[in-house]
């Protein structure tokens, strides 16, 4: 009689996926972002293989003096400060400090859908026109 062996290895595996933030038109009274607080939100799609934990990080994207609590949207003539949060009271910065900043989370083979919650504060000196930024999402798994 010969024994015959079977093996088989599954390594974990993980994707993100996201969608645009768009804060919209805002208005300026004279130079200035007039809303007390103007607010928006995307979602960030995870999908890890069931059990791989995962932790979720942003960084402080490409606006000049950015950080990952004050973030900068940028024109070719100003700049607008924002900052990102991971729940809806706004009391959760979104950074990419492990364990700090970041959010944490274990797969189930299925997509995961985790917000960013996005304000301006008012009375931001501002000019007429586009700004935009570009944050990098980090996955550690």
């Amino acid at each position: 009689v010969t024994a015959l062996n079977f093996s088989l290895a599954i390594s974990k595996s993980c994707s993100v996926s996201t969608s645009p933030l768009s804060f919209g038109t805002l208005a300026l009274n004279t130079t200035s972002v007039k809303t007390n607080l103007t607010t928006a939100s995307t979602t960030l799609s995870v999908r890890c293989t069931n059990g791989t934990s995962y932790t979720v990080g942003l960084d402080a994207g490409t606006g000049p003096g950015a950080t990952t609590t004050t973030r900068v949207m940028s024109n070719a003539a100003a700049g607008i400060n924002y900052q990102l949060w991971r729940d809806l009271p706004r009391t959760l910065n979104w950074g990419d400090t492990v364990g700090t900043d970041t959010q944490a989370g274990t797969g189930t083979g299925l997509t995961q859908s985790l917000t960013i919650y996005g304000s301006i504060a008012a009375g931001q000196a501002a000019v007429p026109g586009t700004y935009n930024d570009t944050i990098n999402v980090i996955l550690i798994y």
